[in-house]
C-alpha cells in the first residue's frame, strides 16, 4: 500500500547549474538581449525550486544527488537561496491540473528509492535576473516566459500545505415525491427547470 503524505512537514530545495553548464540561462538571456532589446540585462541564474512533503532527513539525504540533482553538474540549496542579490526574481509553475512531468518523476523515482511512501512535489523554475529592468521590460519577460495556456506566475513564498484546497460542494436540490405527481404536474416541473438552466 502507499502512502500518499499528508500534511506532514514540507520541505523545500533549489537546484541550479553550476555556472560552467548553465546552458539554458545564456540562452534565455541571449534571447532577451538580441530579441527584445533588453541590453540591460547582466545575468540570469534559473533554479528548479522542489517543494516535497513527506520524506524524512534521512530519505532526502539519500535521494539529494540521485533525485533532485546530479553532482558533477549542479548546486543544491535547502530551503532558501539568496536571491536578495538579484534585480529580478521571476518564479512560473503550471497551472492547477496541468500534468508537470519533473514533479511525477520526483515522486516515482523517491517511491523507488523508498517502497510504500510516495511523496507530494511541487516544482517552480525561478529566474533570478541582474541588471536595470523596469517594470515595462518585467512585464515584456513574464509575457515571454509563461505560456498562459499551461503556467503561472508561482508565489515566492513557502506553501504551508501542498494539499490542494477542496471546495465544499453546494447542496444539490432534492425533490420529494417525484413518482406520486400527475402529468400534468410533472410537465409543470420540467418547465420550472427549463427556466432554472
Amino acid at each position: 500500500m502507499i502512502e500518499q503524505s499528508g500534511e506532514r512537514e514540507t520541505v523545500r530545495i533549489f537546484v541550479a547549474r553550476k555556472d560552467a553548464y548553465a546552458v539554458e540561462a545564456e540562452q534565455i538571456l541571449q534571447d532577451l538581449r538580441d530579441n527584445f532589446g533588453l541590453d540591460t540585462l547582466t545575468g540570469l541564474k534559473i533554479y528548479n525550486r522542489y517543494d516535497i512533503s513527506g520524506p524524512d532527513a534521512a530519505l532526502m539525504a539519500q535521494t539529494r544527488w540521485t533525485v533532485w540533482a546530479q553532482a558533477p553538474l549542479d548546486e543544491v540549496y535547502d530551503e532558501t537561496t539568496d536571491l536578495s542579490g538579484a534585480d529580478f526574481v521571476l518564479a512560473v509553475e503550471a497551472l492547477p491540473g496541468q500534468y508537470e512531468q519533473r514533479e511525477d518523476s520526483a515522486e516515482q523515482c523517491v517511491q523507488l528509492l523508498s517502497p510504500g511512501q510516495r511523496p507530494l512535489v511541487r516544482c517552480a523554475k525561478v529566474y533570478a535576473f541582474n541588471g536595470r529592468i523596469q517594470a515595462a521590460e518585467q512585464a515584456e519577460i513574464r509575457r515571454y516566459l509563461i505560456n498562459p495556456v499551461e503556467a503561472r506566475e508561482a508565489a515566492l513564498a513557502k506553501p504551508k500545505s501542498l494539499q490542494p484546497p477542496v471546495k465544499q460542494p453546494e447542496a444539490v436540490a432534492t425533490l420529494n415525491g417525484f413518482r406520486a405527481l400527475s402529468q400534468a404536474e410533472l410537465v409543470d416541473k420540467i418547465y420550472d427547470y427549463q427556466q432554472l438552466a
